[in-house]
Parts: C-alpha cells; structure tokens; sequence
C-alpha cells in the first residue's frame, strides 16, 4: 500500500484524507535506518519519478540543515537509496523545493 506521498508521485492523487506530515516519524525512521538520524523530517513532497519508476520523495529536516530526497524502487516500503539536494538539482526537475533546502 503507497503512502499519499507515493499515489502523488505514481497518480497524481492528493493527500486529502490525511496530513502530509503524519508521515513525517515514519520518513524519519527510514533517514535514521540508512544513516541520517540527525535528520528528523519537518517536511515532504513528492518529486517525481525516475526513467526506471522509482518514486523520488524529498524531505525536509527540522534543524535547517540539508534534507534529502528519497528513492522508492516500485513496490518497495524503504526507500532503496537517498540523495542530497546537490545531486537531484543535475537531474533536472527543478531541485530541491521545501523553504528550508532551498537554502542549501
């Protein structure tokens, strides 16, 4: 089952039965899971798709430092991979876009 994170990325959808930051623990989890645990997520928004399908999901972290920008594999719960704002701004899509990792 896609969190309404991933139906935005995958359909378009909309998160309208649930708050977007409900999902924000959860996200949070997954940072401290591949390392990151001094990122506790404040924010997030789907950022697209990959050429091979994977749902792209970027975060935001509550101290002002860089976020990230998560890589769902198609079917996957945890994210397969995570990429700085740095990195996604060479793939096109417009970069980073939450207040806080604009400023990075």
């Amino acid at each position: 089952m896609l969190d309404c994170l991933r139906a935005a990325v995958e359909g378009g959808y909309a998160c309208t039965f649930s708050d977007v930051n409900a999902l924000d623990g959860k996200l949070s989890d997954q940072l401290k899971a591949k390392g990151k645990g001094s990122c506790t997520v404040s924010g997030a928004r789907p950022y697209g798709q990959t050429s091979t399908g994977a749902d792209l999901i970027e975060v935001a972290c509550a101290d002002g430092g860089p976020g990230w920008v998560l890589e769902y594999t198609p079917g996957a719960t945890i994210p397969s991979d995570m990429l700085n704002c740095a990195q996604v701004a060479t793939m096109g899509g417009g970069g980073c876009q939450l207040p806080t990792n604009k400023k990075h």
